[in-house]
């Protein structure tokens, strides 16, 4: 039978959602000295990825949650920290602030973008039971298949 829904996707990069910490009491601080929760994206590729189209999310029923910069890159082996505290007004060139707030010890959160109209999944981690100043990642960085609590 033919396929109805026949589309050109263009490719995923090697961008990986790489770790995050939900509960920051004695880690990095942002800008204003204040410790927050974080995420840190990573691109194992060997090429720049530009992040104007990308969003990030601590729930897939609102996948789009808040867009990267037109403007953000990751560069090819780079890592990338975003402060996942709620307050996007305080993003600079410098220093990214997600437009929510990861919380708790379980959730989950993804890199999205869309696709032929639709949002699609780049990539995610879940994570359960995570206390203060433990962070869940991928060992080793980028690894697809692994992830761990540090």
């Amino acid at each position: 039978m033919p396929n109805s829904v026949q589309a050109s996707l263009r490719p995923f990069p090697d961008l990986y959602l790489n770790e995050l910490q939900t509960s920051n009491t004695t880690g990095l601080t942002d800008q204003t000295g204040t410790r927050e929760p974080w995420l840190e994206l990573y691109n194992a590729g060997a090429t720049l990825v530009s992040l104007g189209g990308y969003y990030l999310t601590d729930d897939l029923n609102n996948p789009l949650a808040w867009a990267f910069p037109a403007s953000a890159s990751i560069g090819p082996g780079q890592f990338l920290l975003v402060w996942a505290d709620g307050e996007s007004d305080q993003s600079s060139a410098t220093e990214l602030h997600a437009g929510f707030r990861l919380a708790g010890a379980s959730g989950i959160a993804a890199v999205t973008r869309v696709q032929n109209q639709l949002p699609a999944v780049v990539d995610y981690l879940r994570f359960e039971g995570l206390g203060p100043n433990q962070s869940v990642g991928r060992y080793p960085d980028g690894d697809y298949r692994l992830s761990q609590r540090f």
